[in-house]
């Protein structure tokens, strides 16, 4: 995309030519330097990453600063005025797209570690970028002379597969889950209009299901009751029993003592 912008694209000058007059010359071809070139396309990316209004107040600040280094060179060297006028702001320029560029793949670094899929995405693009990138896309080629695989050599055709080969076999998988979701009819999920018939049943279902709650609640409550009033009497069961393990302990000990008395007046002949 970036070639076809800055260096031009065959289609485009084909549909100029055809919609320009016939008899109106044609405008040569501008000269752009490769620095030129550059700074265009790293202008294009800042444009693209960093928005409009962000790039226009950092070429504000960078004109900015790049005159009073103007100025401030022009008073210490009036001799290479021009000179320094020429270098020292498109040094300056250099140097902040330069910071800046660093300043966004830094940026893009830390998103792409802080994101597992985004990260395996650039992985695997970073792997085949020669195969994303042809070799007309930089140049001033027509895309239908692209080589295609019929150019390619036996060995190399077979080292393009093998490479291939995952992405083919996860395609494979890919189309047979397809295949496998149209059989069970999902792709005819989402039409609203065959569920219409059934909204009588299932606003009926619903009022059912809230009686039913509403039955269940109750129930849930009665229960909640005999749960209570069952602990209240065991707690009070168990007061009962510790005061009944008392009283039996205290006529117990009043029965031996009793029976001891006895025993020691039948021995004296008392009784």
């Amino acid at each position: 995309m970036f070639g076809s912008v800055f260096l031009g694209d065959p289609r485009q000058r084909l549909i100029a030519s055809s919609t320009s007059p016939p008899n109106s010359p044609l405008p040569g071809a501008p000269h752009i330097s490769p620095e030129v070139a550059l700074q265009l396309r790293i202008r294009w990316l800042e444009a693209l990453l960093l928005g409009v209004n962000d790039l226009e107040d950092k070429t504000t600040r960078a004109s900015g600063t790049k005159a009073r280094l103007a100025s401030k060179i022009a008073d210490e060297d009036e001799e290479d005025e021009e000179d320094d006028d020429d270098d020292e702001p498109e040094d300056v320029d250099e140097q902040t797209l330069i910071r800046q560029a660093e300043e966004i793949q830094r940026k893009l670094d830390g998103v792409v570690i802080e994101n597992e899929d985004l990260a395996k995405f650039v992985g695997k693009y970073d792997a085949n970028a020669h195969l994303f990138t042809p070799a007309f896309a930089f140049s001033h080629q027509n895309p239908s002379t692209a080589p295609s695989y019929s150019a390619l050599s036996s060995s190399d055709l077979d080292a393009l597969l093998h490479e291939m080969e995952p992405e083919i076999r996860e395609a494979d998988r890919s189309l047979a889950s397809i295949s496998q979701l149209e059989k069970q009819g999902v792709t005819g999920a989402g039409k609203l209009e065959d569920y219409e018939p059934l909204l009588p049943r299932l606003a009926e279902v619903l009022k059912k299901h809230k009686e039913d709650m509403a039955r269940f609640e109750a129930l849930e409550a009665r229960m909640m009751g005999l749960l209570e009033s069952y602990g209240q009497r065991v707690e009070l069961m168990s007061e009962l029993f510790v005061e009944w393990n008392e009283i039996i302990g205290e006529a117990e000990v009043a029965i031996k003592r009793l029976e001891k008395d006895k025993v020691e007046r039948v021995g004296m002949g008392l009784q």
